[in-house]
């Protein structure tokens, strides 16, 4: 992981123990700035991809939110508190959610 500029960090915390869970960098405007150059570039990179292309990398995605839904669910619940039956049910409906909503597909063919 990336430290910020400042060197500070900033700790995650538990909520139902308080519990720290995680120490991350606090990141400024510098870091922003950089990642937003990243983004803008790496958009280029995708929009030259063939559409199979990029449904094949999001394929890869969706299989990996199914294969890891049990273990993203468990950092979810420790993150904010909310049972683990209802983070499991959060990852796969905002997943699937987006990709009925066209999400997936605007991408794929934009």
């Amino acid at each position: 992981m990336q430290a910020a500029s400042t060197g500070n960090t900033f700790d995650i915390l538990k909520p139902s123990t308080r519990q720290r869970i995680a120490i991350l960098p606090d990141m400024g405007q510098p870091e922003a700035n950089f990642a937003i150059d990243v983004a803008y570039q790496a958009q280029k990179e995708w929009a030259a991809c063939m559409g199979k292309d990029r449904d094949a990398v999001l394929r890869r995605l969706y299989d990996l939110i199914l294969a890891n839904c049990d273990d993203l669910a468990v950092i979810l619940t420790a993150e904010m508190g909310k049972p683990l039956a209802e983070a499991k049910s959060e990852i796969l409906y905002q997943f699937m959610h987006g990709a009925a909503n066209g999400s997936v597909s605007r991408t794929c063919h934009s």
